[in-house]
């Protein structure tokens, strides 16, 4: 390296990183990535349950109502409803 430190082992470079303010840095984007993750993970589950709520419900909607109707209940398109 130029500044004349010799970094050998992943312990060299977490204390390199410490004295540098590197590794809260680090962490902290870490942490951040994480929260991030699980918050996308919580949306998509919601989401994806939404969508299989709207699919039973059609199902038993089928043979009752207009497919025109249960549509616009469901939210589902008519090919997705067509493919049920």
């Amino acid at each position: 390296m130029k500044s004349g430190v010799s970094i050998r082992t992943n312990a060299d470079i977490i204390d390199y990183n410490k004295r540098c303010g590197f590794q809260e840095g680090i962490e902290k984007g870490i942490e951040e990535g994480f929260e991030q993750g699980i918050k996308q993970g919580i949306e998509k589950g919601i989401e994806q349950g939404k969508k299989e709520n709207s699919i039973e419900l059609a199902k038993k909607l089928l043979n009752k109502i207009d497919i025109d109707e249960i549509a616009q209940i469901t939210g589902l398109s008519i090919d997705e409803l067509d493919n049920l």
